[in-house]
């Protein structure tokens, strides 16, 4: 605000009249206008912005990823697939999440390397476990079975070895016959190894449990051998 003084004309008899003070408007201030237009671009940007980010992480979609190392000809089991989230992309085309039941039981068509997204391609026919046939996990330690001979399709005899220290059991029993499906490294501090193995049903429970019980070994059948 401004004050301005003006002062008065003399009266008819020589008086001065009183003095009046006049009070003006101060001018206004006038917004920039470059300002006020920055301010709403940035205001529009952190909009777009915030709605890019939204839109991207609505856009994921849960798919199958490979969570341990398999080799092409293994069957694929539960623990070898894992649930990745990714955003949606046109030049990708991994299995949904969805789809694990399906994939669990499959060969793999090529290897498989922990933390690939998992792709229909990479996936061969059904598990060749046939009618009347049970899948077991055999571990089997270093010097029970020739693990550097073993292959995908070989046959073999499994041995249930003798308990230590009882002088009345045999020393190793055939308990079964099975097939190679998969080996793969077992415990790293003793050195052993698991072998996926095709046996007759009726003998999958006592293979399990010489497995289990640590009396387990595996015997190379050769080729045509019945």
């Amino acid at each position: 605000m401004t004050t301005s003084l003006h002062p008065g004309r003399a009266s008819a008899n020589g008086t001065k009249p009183a003095s009046h003070t006049a009070i003006s408007p101060a001018p206004r201030r006038q917004r920039s206008r470059p300002a006020a237009i920055g301010a709403a671009l940035c205001a529009v940007v952190g909009m777009l912005g915030f709605i890019g980010i939204w839109a991207a992480s609505s856009d994921r979609q849960p798919v199958l990823a490979v969570s341990r190392p398999v080799k092409a000809g293994e069957v694929i089991t539960a623990d070898d697939l894992a649930i990745a989230s990714i955003a949606e992309d046109g030049a990708l085309k991994p299995m949904p999440a969805s789809a694990r039941a399906s994939a669990v039981g499959k060969t793999a068509a090529v290897d498989l390397s922990p933390g690939a997204l998992l792709l229909e391609g990479q996936l061969g026919g059904a598990s060749p476990v046939g009618d009347g046939e049970a899948v077991v996990a055999v571990e089997v330690p270093l010097a029970a079975a020739p693990i550097d001979s073993l292959h995908n399709g070989d046959r073999v005899q499994i041995i249930k070895t003798a308990k230590g220290g009882d002088p009345k059991e045999e020393l190793g029993e055939v308990i079964s016959e099975g097939r190679v499906l998969r080996v793969a490294p077992g415990s790293t501090s003793t050195g052993s190894s698991v072998v996926s193995l095709a046996v007759p049903q009726d003998r999958a429970a006592t293979v399990a449990g010489a497995s289990a019980a640590q009396r387990a070994a595996l015997v190379v059948l050769p080729q045509g051998a019945n």
